[in-house]
């Protein structure tokens, strides 16, 4: 039995004691207590391996200074909006970080190639 556990073991890295006893011990009929079959794993020296943690983010990274004073930091960003008609807008927004003051909207409609009469 411990054999084949190995085999089991070898076969499906991440299989523990109580997936083997699925597998192996009753599809084959036999019929022993889980806290035996994890002795027994025990016994043998198997067990699972521990996943590897993720990787995080370094504390130790420089992060961006924020905006010390007004004009000195801008940001843009694109926004989607519609009009009452339906008819699809695309805004570009310039914003000054220190102030959070709106610089410049830019608006663009996309062209209609409608057939005219």
């Amino acid at each position: 039995m411990i054999k084949a556990m190995h085999e089991l073991a070898a076969q499906y890295l991440r299989y523990g004691h109580r997936r083997i006893i699925q597998m192996f011990l009753q599809r084959q009929g036999q019929v022993m207590s889980a806290n035996r079959v994890h002795r027994i794993f025990r016994h043998a020296g198997l067990h699972v391996p521990n996943k590897r943690p993720r990787r995080r983010i370094a504390y130790g990274r420089p992060r961006p200074l924020p905006a010390s004073g007004a004009n000195r930091v801008w940001a843009y960003d694109s926004v989607f909006d519609a009009c009452a008609n339906g008819q699809q807008q695309k805004c570009l927004k310039v914003i000054d970080e220190y102030t959070r003051e709106c610089l410049a909207i830019d608006v663009v409609r996309p062209l209609s190639f409608e057939p005219r009469d």
